[in-house]
């Protein structure tokens, strides 16, 4: 199966100052597995509300097994996950505002505060479903952390 976006492979250098993203959709679970070990990391953070997935592999404890037999320590961030009152707007609107998702952390961001000795401290990865990360809560996520402990976002 061929990913239709490129996994770009970095040095251990640069990864070593950046916080990353991953999305799991179109991917399998060994296609996942793979770029994260190219990456490399230490630690996934979960950033959906729900942990679960219908995708074989991806929801909490199975994905948490998997991340433990390569090395990658597995954490759920259920509170950086999209907020059911937000997930209702984008249902009753029909689409999503990552406009919203920056209101939210503006209104609590002791979220991204917690976050930062974590992010800093270890080489992270951002999980959540979406591939593409410009439409995804990890990327504002990311980019928000990011500025805060002076680090890149990699995109994986």
């Amino acid at each position: 199966m061929e990913l239709s976006t490129p996994t770009p492979i970095l040095p251990p250098s640069v990864c070593a100052s950046a916080i990353h993203t991953i999305g799991y959709e179109r991917r399998t679970l060994d296609e996942f597995i793979a770029i994260l070990r190219r990456a490399p990391v230490d630690t996934l953070i979960d950033t959906r509300h729900r942990a679960g997935s219908r995708k074989r592999g991806f929801a909490k404890t199975a994905l948490t097994e998997a991340l433990r037999e390569i090395g990658i320590r597995y954490e759920h961030r259920r509170e950086l996950g999209t907020p059911p009152h937000l997930m209702e707007v984008m249902r009753t609107a029909g689409s999503y505002s990552l406009d919203a998702y920056e209101e939210h952390f503006d209104e609590h961001p002791e979220l991204l505060t917690d976050l930062q000795p974590l992010v800093a401290g270890a080489r992270t990865v951002l999980l959540c479903y979406e591939l593409d990360p410009a439409v995804c809560h990890r990327s504002v996520l990311a980019r928000r952390v990011a500025h805060e402990v002076d680090l890149k976002v990699v995109h994986l």
